[in-house]
């Protein structure tokens, strides 16, 4: 009677949790991918786009300027912005960062963070007049919720 009583009581629970939980933020630490401990419902935070508004546009015919706007109460991990490509007729070169502000996390330790506006500079070798990118970045909310890493492809125009 113990066992059936502990399967059900641990049937329960699996339940519980997984009806619970938010498939947008998965608590992975060590995948780093997560959520930290809030008691701020997830309905109260920002989708991960509204939160970091990424636009991309050519700067000259060598380079592609990224522009993230971070809400106020939100941040950028700077170590997590990357940007490839998967064309064969263009290569990407090292992401240009400004120096962000030191902040203390609790996952990464002492990094490097950005808040309310993040411009980037991505050097490019391209053979035609277009461009797409890979743009991977992760961000957080002061109050505790870090958003899983986000890759989205922009496409840019270069003169």
């Amino acid at each position: 009677m113990k066992l059936y009583l502990s399967v059900l009581l641990n049937a329960a629970l699996a339940t519980a949790i997984s009806a619970s939980a938010d498939p947008a933020f998965t608590p992975a630490k060590g995948q780093h991918e997560f959520q930290a401990a809030t008691t701020k419902p997830h309905d109260d935070f920002l989708a991960v786009d509204e939160a970091f508004d990424l636009t991309a546009k050519a700067k000259d015919p060598h380079s592609v300027g990224l522009t993230w706007i971070i809400a106020p109460g939100y941040y950028l991990y700077r170590g997590k912005i990357a940007v490839s490509t998967t064309a064969s007729d263009a290569n990407v070169g090292t992401v240009e960062l400004p120096q962000g502000q030191l902040k203390h996390d609790d996952y990464f330790g002492d990094t490097q963070v950005y808040y309310e506006v993040l411009d980037a500079r991505v050097p490019i070798e391209s053979a035609g007049k277009k461009v797409s990118l890979r743009v991977t970045y992760q961000g957080c909310a002061e109050e505790g919720l870090c958003y899983n890493p986000v890759t989205k492809t922009v496409t840019v125009d270069l003169p």
